[in-house]
């Protein structure tokens, strides 16, 4: 792929950026026989769909490829992502919030408590970051029922 393609991304998006939730996460889901639906719209704005489809696969996947699958299969079914945006949500995804958040607290001079949670969630982060780039090398309108996330 092409720096290009990467950047026409960023570019379009500059000119047109998408309302996004701003707070995926498993409370403010509702689920029902038919549907799912987004509640607690407070955090609202404008921002990069791919970074929020990224934070909303590491804030309600607990890091099972299944769930990573469906989640990107019933966004897909409204508008499918080309290479350069499969990259980028994958890209997005392997950025560990958590020690972020955790060298942040210590710079303030708290604990670094969000390691933990890094700690006991890091075989299942890297199965399914394995699993999210072999989705972002597929071609677009390639359906696959399961990707192997042993190779």
């Amino acid at each position: 792929m092409e720096n290009a393609e990467v950047h026409q991304v960023f570019s379009e998006e500059m000119k047109q950026p998408a309302f996004i939730h701003g707070d995926v996460t498993i409370p403010n889901i509702v689920i029902n026989s038919d549907n799912l639906y987004l509640v607690d719209w407070d955090g609202l704005t404008i921002g990069s769909r791919y970074n929020e489809i990224a934070k909303a696969l590491l804030n309600t996947s607990f890091f099972n490829p299944d769930h990573i699958k469906e989640t990107l299969q019933g966004y897909e079914e409204i508008q499918s992502f080309n290479s350069a945006e499969r990259l980028l949500i994958s890209a997005l995804f392997r950025l560990p919030r958590e020690a972020w958040s955790a060298a942040r607290n210590i710079a303030y001079g708290r604990g670094p408590r969000d390691i933990r949670i890094l700690e006991r969630t890091w075989d299942e982060r890297l199965k399914a970051i394995r699993w999210l780039d072999n989705w972002a090398l597929q071609l677009p309108n390639v359906k696959e029922d399961i990707l192997d996330i042993n190779k």
